[in-house]
């Protein structure tokens, strides 16, 4: 037999390297292997006594603290002492919410039909039966509430299958020959009113000598009747105001002002819905002189208590920010219970409250209107970042829990004792030990796992030297392609017809460039330009878009795109472009704000809106609706 080439030793190539040391695998597996697998066995058995030490620790913890539950006292209806379900709403059992649901809708003693100068006679409301006649179109089920100004009437549409309430005046206001023309006047300003917030009147007329109003009917309870019942949380308060903000911002850029905001015309429904009740005070702004000859001089519209003070100093001057007054007492009469008379503390020194708070409530009870908000979606804003930024409460004060809104206490809870809290803490503390000792003894087995098949690798390979040819290689992987947009909808700028809010809204045809128009938005003030609404939109399991151009000059706030959905039997969902909002002075800027709509979501109507929440200027260019892919 030939002797074995170089020596008998392993292949070498012409240089002397080792090309195949397969014999180190033989020295590894004596060795170096067998040291890894210990390490990391080890690692593993102390990382499963460290688990098993912690879960004893908390077992006997727990067996050692447990003691008896206190029994919990039913809840019962303040109404009648009913047991209360779990679900029930408002805390009242489902019989007394429906017997109070719509007491609130009663007509108020101050209503601006009410003859100058005179008492009215005492009313009787008819009966049931004794209507039946004059409104043959309804089926009149009970009298819901009666006052001296009319009643309130539970009634059924048959040919619509809904449920209304029936609100009549007393005949004797027929006699005043104005009436007729302030009352036809009102009611139509009333029927413009359709928000999800606002009580709707559905209808109006004169039956005989009655006039009436065909309304909304809320199954609920007034915000007096809520006071009433239970001590009203911050957290509800924070849940109410910006609803009502949202109504009267909606009433006050239709022109109209409610003049009477007070507990007893806030609504609130069983899902906890805020709605405005009894704007028969409303007067329509915007007017000449001229228009309001039926109103009689001086009258004074409201309830005292409520009331800014022009509305008695100078009542023909009266605009927006007296509703803004009035939900000023309304909020500091929820966070304290009490009304803001004379001279009044701040709410934070009555309750524990956040202090910033007081800030927004003293702000709105200013009593020169030049001082106060200016417009209520300004104390909706300050209200909202109040409640998303949550801060400590006054100095030697202790933080809120969490309440749940529109929601009583249940009776019988008792705090948890502090030694319960120690031993939580232990708890605690132990089980987070345990986990990071587990995760660094079970790291030091993976590792030590890890280096042992690295080890093993590198020993059994040969040291060859292959490179990869150019056709074998993966490619990089491409770079993620923007999916496509359809155009839904494209709004053209040549004049302000179709723009809905037109006051401090123009065309420029200088800043768009290349021939094209803009519109130009001047605010001296926080402002929401409603722009234009679609009607019915066909998209659905899509992103709704709405896009456009922005272009920005020294805005102190911000400006954004915000868009609101309207869904039938849901209501109305909105979606604002803060992600990328502008503000100072910025070039053209491509801006959008999508909503995801489900299978089976589509918008009955979609509204494109444009806010500004300082004093600035903006203009916006290529409006456009678009739909794109769900991902």
């Amino acid at each position: 037999m030939p002797p074995a080439r170089n020596g008998g030793q392993r292949p070498q190539d012409q240089k002397g390297n080792v090309m195949t040391p397969f014999a180190l695998a033989d020295v590894a597996k004596s060795g170096e292997i067998t040291f890894f697998f210990f390490v990391a066995s080890l690692a593993g058995i102390l990382a499963l006594a460290a688990i098993g030490v912690v879960i004893l620790v908390v077992v006997l913890v727990r067996r050692k603290g447990r003691q008896p539950k206190p029994a919990v006292q039913a809840r019962r209806c303040p109404e009648c002492a009913t047991p209360l379900p779990p679900d029930a709403p408002l805390g009242l059992c489902p019989k007394c919410v429906l017997k109070v649901g719509v007491d609130t809708q009663r007509p108020t003693q101050t209503s601006p039909s009410a003859p100058a100068g005179g008492s009215a006679a005492p009313f009787t409301p008819p009966t049931a039966a004794e209507l039946a006649a004059r409104f043959p179109q309804l089926e009149i089920l009970e009298l819901l509430g009666q006052g001296g100004m009319g009643a309130v009437y539970k009634a059924r549409q048959p040919g619509l299958d809904r449920t209304v309430a029936l609100k009549i005046l007393p005949p004797g206001l027929g006699a005043d020959p104005t009436f007729a023309e302030r009352f036809t006047r009102e009611a139509r300003a009333l029927a413009r009113l359709s928000h999800p917030n606002i009580v709707g009147v559905h209808d109006f007329g004169q039956a005989g000598d009655l006039y009436y109003f065909i309304m909304e009917y809320v199954d609920g309870v007034s915000l007096r009747q809520l006071e009433h019942s239970q001590r009203l949380e911050p957290a509800q308060a924070l849940a109410i105001v910006p609803q009502v903000c949202e109504a009267l911002q909606f009433a006050h850029d239709e022109g109209i002002v409610h003049r009477d905001i007070k507990p007893e015309n806030i609504l609130l429904d069983k899902k906890g819905r805020v709605k405005i009740a009894d704007f028969g005070l409303a007067k329509l702004l915007g007017r000449t002189p001229a228009d309001f000859t039926l109103t009689q001089p001086q009258h004074v519209l409201g309830t005292p208590h409520y009331m800014a003070p022009e509305q008695l100093e100078k009542p023909t001057t009266v605009d927006q920010r007296a509703d803004i007054y009035s939900l000023g007492v309304v909020f500091y009469e929820m966070l304290t219970g009490e009304l803001p008379l004379g001279r009044f503390a701040p709410p934070s020194q009555k309750v524990q409250i956040d202090v910033r708070l007081d800030e927004v409530v003293l702000k709105a009870l200013e009593k020169e209107p030049e001082r106060r908000y200016q417009q209520a979606i300004q104390v909706k804003t300050d209200v909202e970042q109040i409640s998303g930024t949550p801060q400590a409460p006054a100095a030697g004060r202790g933080p809120q829990a969490p309440a749940a809104v529109l929601a009583p206490q249940a009776a019988g809870t008792v705090p948890a004792p502090s030694a319960r809290k120690s031993r939580s803490t232990v708890v605690i503390v132990a089980i987070i030990l345990g986990v990071l000792a587990g995760l660094v003894l079970m790291a030091l087995a993976g590792l030590a796992l890890i280096g042992a098949f690295v080890f093993t690798a590198r020993v059994a390979q040969p040291s060859i030297d292959v490179t990869m040819p150019a056709a074998a290689r993966v490619p990089p992987s491409p770079s993620r392609v923007e999916q496509p947009k359809t155009e839904v909808r494209k709004y053209a700028l040549d004049d302000l017809q179709a723009v809905i809010t037109k006051s401090g809204v123009e065309l420029d045809k200088s800043a768009a460039g290349e021939g094209r128009t803009c519109l130009k938005v001047t605010a001296d003030a926080p402002t929401v330009v409603r722009l234009f609404e679609t009607g019915p939109v066909d998209v659905e399991d899509a992103r709704l878009i709405y896009q456009a151009r922005l272009r920005t000059e020294n805005v102190q706030g911000q400006a954004y795109l915000e868009m609101w959905c309207h869904f039938p039997d849901q209501g109305e969902f909105f979606s604002r472009g803060l992600d990328r909002p502008l503000t100072g002075t910025t070039a053209w800027t491509t801006v959008e704000t999508p909503f995801v709509l489900k299978q089976g979501q589509k918008p009955d109507n979609v509204k494109l809106n444009l806010v500004i929440t300082g004093k600035g200027t903006a203009w916006i260019d290529d409006i456009r609706l678009l739909e794109g892919p769900m991902n």
